[in-house]
């Protein structure tokens, strides 16, 4: 008997087949608009701090770079670190130089473009909206379970059923206190009655 054939990695869309793209060394949102006018500026947080050295001095908040500008901030890093290599003072550095500033340019608008959309302001009367939503569905759940309480006490607890149920003697009555509020309180509590 023939076991079925596995489904193959040419069946999974590539950008799904690939997993989310790292960075090739730590670097902010901040200092990543810095880069090409400073080659050697590198994006470090001591002690285990949350805010970077650069953003720490100038009082400023320390952001992630966004999920879908990282392959371009790599490519960006690489094409700085070759450019260093060259030697100080050289036509080839200045010619490299001036092609990652263009390619920081192109990165800095297309990361602020990204950034921008991410962080649309907020539509006051849709989160009011979505409050009294939430709201409302609180209701409904309370009022359900105050349904099925007061079920349950006229069911379960009949006292001719119960009878039936303790051969110790003892019935329990489940006395249900309904507090109308805002929110609807319920307490329980239990008495003790001997059977006659």
């Amino acid at each position: 008997m023939s076991q079925p054939a596995l489904p193959s990695r040419a069946n999974i869309a590539s950008r799904s087949a690939n997993a989310p793209a790292a960075l090739i060394r730590p670097c902010c949102l901040r200092c990543s608009k810095r880069l090409a006018s400073e080659p050697d500026l590198r994006c470090r947080k001591l002690n285990n701090r949350s805010v970077c050295e650069r953003c720490r001095r100038l009082n400023k908040p320390c952001h992630a770079v966004p999920q879908a500008c990282i392959g371009r901030l790599n490519k960006l890093m690489r094409r700085i670190d070759a450019a260093l290599t060259h030697p100080n003072g050289s036509a080839e550095k200045a010619a490299a130089i001036a092609t990652c500033k263009t390619f920081q340019a192109q990165y800095s608008s297309r990361v602020e473009a990204v950034v921008r959309a991410t962080r649309a302001p907020i539509n006051l009367q849709n989160l009011g909206q979505a409050i009294l939503t939430g709201i409302a569905q609180m209701q409904s759940t309370l009022d359900g379970i105050n349904d099925v309480l007061r079920y349950s006490v006229s069911y379960c607890f009949d006292i001719h059923a119960c009878t039936k149920l303790m051969p110790c003697g003892l019935i329990y009555h489940l006395s249900l206190v309904v507090i109308p509020t805002t929110t609807t309180k319920m307490m329980t509590g239990w008495r003790v009655q001997k059977r006659l």
